[in-house]
């Protein structure tokens, strides 16, 4: 594509074609009425706007950030946003307090973020910091 936006475009028309289908083999109308439409909260229609920032930003951040950090860092943002929503019961969602083994699943998410994403680049700062170390220590060679 000649354009982030331009791909992310085309993913949601695509995706939006194919929604659409389903929805008439299943008999279900296109249109939302204006009766629902008012009972729907503001917020629910936040979505296809986050969801395409999130998209969009994704497309641009992968020559950045790498195929894994691309993957791994939105996941890990929803599941903190889930943990903060079951916990909270935002968006009138059913309370679901942050147990002993969600707490335990959330850390071993997070250690394995820093695992995958942080640890590799820490290490390799490390071993640039020792070569140049080498490089420039004094020879104890006295030429003898």
């Amino acid at each position: 594509m000649q354009s982030p936006f331009l791909a992310s475009l085309f993913s949601f028309a695509i995706g939006t074609l194919f929604l659409a289908l389903i929805a008439i083999f299943q008999g279900v109308p296109l249109l939302i009425t204006s009766d629902v439409f008012a009972r729907t909260p503001w917020w629910a229609y936040l979505g296809g706007l986050l969801g395409m920032l999130g998209l969009t930003a994704n497309i641009l951040l992968f020559p950045i950030l790498g195929s894994v950090q691309t993957v791994i860092l939105p996941i890990l943002g929803q599941l903190l946003m889930s943990i903060l929503i079951d916990h909270f019961g935002l968006f009138h969602t059913l309370l679901r307090p942050l147990s002993f083994n969600r707490f335990l699943g959330l850390i071993s998410l997070i250690v394995g973020v820093l695992l995958i994403v942080f640890l590799p680049s820490y290490l390799q700062q490390k071993r640039q910091l020792m070569k140049e170390t080498k490089e420039h220590a004094p020879s104890n060679f006295s030429g003898n």
